[in-house]
C-alpha cells in the first residue's frame, strides 16, 4: 500500500506544479464527469515532456479498435529499465484503471 501510495504522491505533485495543467476532466469536475480516450493520450504525452527525467509514455498494446494502449511510467530517478530498477532496490508498481460504457452509466475498474 505504500508503493501505491508513493507512486500517486509522485505523480499528484508532479500535476500540481505551477504553471501546468495536467490534471483531469473527473479532477476539474469534482469526479462528475469522466474524460474521453483523447485525455488519456494528451495528459501522458504531457507529464512526458513536462518531466522527461521523471516519466515516459509508452504503448504498450493497441485496443481492437486500433487505438493505442498507453502506459505512463514514473521514476523519482529516471529509473525506467526493469533489470536495472531491481538491481537499484527500486520498487516496481502496476496500475491498471479502465473505464467502460455501460447501458445507463459507466462502470470503472482499478487494479494496481
Amino acid at each position: 500500500m505504500t508503493l501505491i501510495f508513493s507512486a500517486a504522491l509522485l505523480l499528484s505533485s508532479l500535476a500540481q506544479t505551477p504553471s501546468t495543467n495536467l490534471s483531469t476532466t473527473a479532477e476539474r469536475s469534482g469526479f462528475v464527469r469522466t474524460g474521453r480516450y483523447a485525455e488519456v493520450v494528451t495528459l501522458c504525452q504531457a507529464f512526458a515532456e513536462k518531466y522527461p527525467q521523471q516519466v515516459k509514455c509508452e504503448q504498450f498494446g493497441t485496443t481492437p479498435e486500433g487505438r493505442p494502449m498507453l502506459a505512463l511510467l514514473a521514476s523519482a530517478d529516471g529509473t525506467f529499465d526493469a533489470l536495472e530498477a531491481h538491481k537499484r532496490s527500486r520498487p516496481i508498481v502496476y496500475f491498471q484503471a479502465e473505464f467502460t460504457p455501460a447501458k445507463s452509466k459507466a462502470r470503472s475498474g482499478f487494479n494496481s
